[in-house]
């Protein structure tokens, strides 16, 4: 068995495999919201956010030293990557638990989550997108090949942090994230093409889909459609409406089910997209296929 760490801005997912030759299933798998990202202040992760993922690191070691585990493959997105400190923090983990974090660059990140999607979902053309706490890959595929592979600095946590002042989004809240999330879609690529399907990755689409499944009493399909979307997006105008709702499925996700909604909802009105297909595998599936299975080198320190 091996274990991968999965450290985001919003949580630290900790995920263990059963390897057999090209093979391999989850065994299991352990989750902290931790929010970093709310512990970042001019740029620099402070002591108190050090200390609570140090804290997770901790909790996930004494679960990896009972089980015997010794191989771990812990790796950081945004919440790491878009810090000024980033580098210090690595070395502290390293002092302290000996682990190795490998620090992913944001389209490397995106690249992983095609590739992680792409094994349980069989599409040839699509987009890929990954809405994290501190950003959103977008990955255009064609013929199964990546066309590219793009990060922007839109992420649920983030985005609830720079937008909203409650404990849900007002309505001049939410046009103010529908409009800052078409402008960073506008400045990565101003002329999109439709594309009809999009593959949604990460935590804040799979919350999303329960709060679907739950709103149209729906649980047989792993699919949003946009006309699904855009009435869930009409009921959060409401906060006293889906807060109720929201706490009862989805309680972790309450600060960033909306905003992460209301990015994935401009991704399909800006790309005109008709369905997403919501996949249970992305980065760190992709990471086992990449660095694991296909032995690619891991390269730390970038």
């Amino acid at each position: 068995m091996l274990a991968i760490i999965d450290i985001g801005s919003n949580t630290i997912r900790m995920n263990v495999y059963i390897i057999k030759e090209d093979f391999f299933e989850q065994a299991f798998s352990s989750k902290e919201m931790a929010g970093l990202i709310s512990h970042v202040e001019n740029g620099v992760l402070a002591e108190s956010g050090i200390i609570k993922l140090l804290d997770v690191l901790k909790r996930f070691d004494l679960i990896l030293k009972r089980l015997n585990i010794t191989r771990v493959y812990p790796f950081a997105t945004a919440s790491l990557r878009n810090i000024k400190n980033s580098h210090e923090i690595i070395q502290r983990v390293k002092e302290t638990l000996g682990f190795d974090i490998h620090l992913v660059s944001g389209n490397e990140e995106g690249e992983l989550g095609y590739i992680g999607a792409h094994s349980v979902v069989q599409r040839d053309s699509g987009l890929v997108v990954d809405i994290g706490g501190g950003s959103c890959e977008l990955v255009p595929f064609k013929n199964n090949k990546i066309e590219s592979s793009t990060s922007l600095p839109m992420g649920s946590l983030n985005f609830y942090r720079n937008y909203v002042s409650g404990f849900l989004p007002n309505k001049s809240e939410i046009k103010s994230i529908c409009r800052n999330a078409k402008v960073l879609l506008t400045l990565n690529d101003s002329h999109p093409k439709k594309i009809q399907t999009i593959i949604g990755v990460g935590g804040s689409i799979r919350a999303l889909l329960k709060l679907k499944n739950i709103i149209f009493n729906d649980s047989t399909q792993d699919t949003i459609t946009f006309s699904q979307l855009k009435e869930i997006v009409n009921i959060m105008k409401n906060p006293n409406e889906i807060q109720d709702t929201i706490l009862k499925v989805i309680p972790d996700r309450i600060h960033t089910i909306v905003p992460g909604t209301l990015i994935l909802y401009s991704i399909m009105k800006y790309y005109r997209s008709e369905e997403i297909i919501v996949s249970y595998a992305g980065a760190r599936e992709g990471y086992l296929i990449n660095y694991i299975i296909n032995k690619k080198e891991i390269i730390y320190g970038t």
